[in-house]
């Protein structure tokens, strides 16, 4: 966060998670289902570009997309994509076909100087309300 404000940069924060993770776990397994979000890890570093840092967040079924350098639009059209890919791509656990349910919260640090704690709050309330 420091460093985003001391070079007048940008810093993007994007919490995932898997609202139906406890129903995969009751299906499969949980090994299986981390597998599996391990996996939507890689190809959300990799539409990020490997610019992404992602890393497991509080709850067991919450990954978070940390991307420096990147402001409020472009978070919002990375959030879109990542649904996309989310949406479009066929996901298996032990070869069975499942649908990953989905919300996203996102904010951006920009213009106004943000502490971390206040800049995932901003995303976390995002989430919260994508859940209703």
């Amino acid at each position: 966060m420091e460093r985003a404000v001391i070079e007048q940069g940008t810093l993007s924060v994007i919490i995932m998670e898997l609202i139906n993770f406890d129903s995969l776990v009751a299906d499969f397994d949980r090994k299986s289902v981390f597998a599996l979000m391990i996996e939507l890890a890689g190809e959300l570093r990799k539409l990020s570009r490997n610019k992404a840092t992602i890393f497991h967040y509080k709850d067991e079924n919450q990954l978070v997309l940390l991307c420096p350098n990147l402001d409020f639009d472009g978070t919002s059209l990375l959030s879109l994509e990542t649904l996309g890919i989310i949406n479009e791509r066929e996901w298996r656990i032990n070869d069975k076909g499942v649908v990953l349910d989905v919300v996203l919260g996102y904010a951006a640090l920009g213009e106004k100087e943000m502490s971390g704690e206040e800049i995932m709050q901003i995303a976390e309330n995002i989430l919260e309300m994508q859940k209703v």
